[in-house]
């Protein structure tokens, strides 16, 4: 139980990183473009690795 709680966790803070590098992206997109290259991918990654298949 420890270990699987110990996986929740990593990943709720991997989340919660990738979020706050993603919102900076999407802040700074408008005079960056490599941010705005992050953010549409970043975006991408994130919807894919969530997403669930379809049966």
């Amino acid at each position: 139980m420890v270990n699987v709680l110990a996986d929740m966790e990593l990943e709720v803070e991997a989340a919660t990183l990738m979020m706050t590098q993603m919102s900076g992206a999407f802040d700074r997109a408008p005079t960056d473009p490599d941010e705005a290259v992050f953010s549409r991918l970043a975006t991408l990654a994130h919807i894919a690795a969530r997403a669930v298949p379809s049966r």
